[in-house]
């Protein structure tokens, strides 16, 4: 399999800014001295990276608010136990904004899934044979 020219380019990181600021295409190829094919190949390879950083950042939020909705429900059992009414419905309100925040989180994610799933479709259907 042939290495990207783009990835293994000396100056890929000024490149790549270039090409997530939305640069015309054929200026970045006359600044960089690469072909504009090599950086339309080179796109999917940003759009794959950005794509797995976003799950991942996803996915550690979703982590967290697990963590905060075990500490929460802990935190409503010990108030239960102690009889703490307010303390227990105090718990009973985080516990819920944890859930809503991690709903939220999770329609945004797949929102933002696929309206890049919308993106590609169009884009191959707009690119001619």
């Amino acid at each position: 399999m042939r290495v990207c020219s783009i990835c293994s380019h000396p100056q890929r990181p000024e490149i790549d800014r270039a090409l997530l600021a939305s640069e015309p295409e054929r200026a970045i190829a006359g600044r960089y001295g690469v072909s504009r094919a090599a950086l339309g190949r080179h796109r999917a390879h940003i759009a794959a990276a950005v794509q797995a950083q976003q799950a991942m950042t996803v996915e550690r939020l979703l982590c967290d608010l697990a963590d905060l909705q075990q500490r929460a429900l802990a935190l409503l059992a010990k108030a239960e136990d102690a009889g703490d009414l307010r303390a227990a419905l105090a718990a009973v309100r985080e516990v819920r904004g944890v859930i809503e925040t991690g709903a939220k989180l999770i329609e945004t994610s797949e929102l933002r899934k696929r309206v890049e799933d919308l993106e590609r479709i169009v884009s191959e259907r707009s690119t001619p044979s």
